[in-house]
C-alpha cells in the first residue's frame, strides 16, 4: 500500500500478486459490467452509450455505476472511461458528475507467471469542506479499497 494526502489531492494504491495470465486480468477489470463482483460497494455498473464490442478501445465512453454510500444512501455517479490500452494492459475512469476531480487507475503488468494488479484512485479536493475532511476520506478509501483488491485476487484465481 501507499498513498499520500497533500492539501488538494488525495491518493491510494494497492498492489496485488494474481495468479492469472495478465490479459485474463486485464480483461476482467477493463469489463465494467463486472467490476460489481469485487468491488462490492458498487450495485451495479452499466454502458451509457451502446455496449462496446470485444477489443474496441473504450476512451472516451461513458458509463454509470450505482453505489450505496454511508448511512445506506443509493447514489449514482456517471463516469468516462479516460484511459483504455490493451497493449499497455491500462484502464482508467473520471467520476464526471462529482465536485473534484475523482479517478481510478488499474494497470496490470506480467509477473511471476502470474499478474501483477495495480489499482491506484485520486481525488483533487477542490473545496475548503473536501480538504477539511481529506483525512477521513483518506481512511475510508484505503479502507474500501484493499479488501476490494484482495478480492479480486481471490475471485480470479479461484475460476482459473
Amino acid at each position: 500500500m501507499a498513498g499520500s494526502t497533500s492539501p488538494r489531492t488525495l491518493t491510494s494504491s494497492h498492489t496485488v500478486h494474481i495468479d492469472r495470465d495478465p490479459d485474463d486480468v486485464f480483461a476482467f477489470v477493463a469489463a465494467v459490467e463486472q467490476t460489481p463482483s469485487w468491488r462490492t460497494h458498487l450495485d451495479r455498473v452499466e454502458w451509457l452509450d451502446e455496449p462496446p464490442e470485444p477489443g474496441e478501445d473504450l476512451t472516451g465512453r461513458h458509463a454509470v455505476a450505482v453505489t450505496t454510500l454511508a448511512w445506506y444512501r443509493k447514489f449514482e455517479m456517471r463516469f468516462r472511461i479516460a484511459e483504455h490500452s490493451l497493449e499497455g494492459r491500462v484502464f482508467a475512469y473520471e467520476v464526471v458528475d462529482m465536485p473534484g476531480r475523482i479517478r481510478n487507475r488499474y494497470t496490470v503488468e506480467p509477473e511471476d507467471g502470474g499478474a501483477r494488479f495495480t489499482m491506484t484512485g485520486s481525488a483533487d479536493l477542490e473545496t475548503f469542506y473536501l480538504r477539511l475532511a481529506g483525512p477521513f476520506l483518506k481512511w475510508s478509501l484505503e479502507r474500501q479499497t484493499r479488501p476490494q483488491v484482495q478480492r479480486l485476487r481471490e475471485l480470479l484465481e479461484a475460476s482459473a
